[in-house]
């Protein structure tokens, strides 16, 4: 004999994994409205991100670090090698 927990049917979900019917009024207003721009609709992709230093700062930079390894390069030429 089957135990009386056996023997019940499986529970079903009450709810549907379809969006509300004001959701999809939404998106459908918002995809009818990129329609009707007709080859105008901004594009989602990449945006060309700014540099967080701007070129006079890296131009200093390379000038410090390029200036400071000549510099060295005198200093052990007039040293002499050993």
């Amino acid at each position: 004999l089957p135990l009386p927990s056996q023997t019940k049917a499986p529970q079903t979900q009450t709810h549907s994994k379809m969006p509300g019917k004001a959701s999809m009024r939404m998106r459908n207003k918002n995809f009818s409205q990129n329609i009707d721009k007709r080859g105008n609709v901004s594009k989602g992709g990449p945006k060309r991100e700014k540099y967080p230093l701007g070129p006079y700062a890296i131009g200093f930079f390379l000038f410090v670090v390029v200036g400071s390894a000549i510099f060295q390069v005198i200093r052990v030429a007039s040293q002499g090698a050993f």
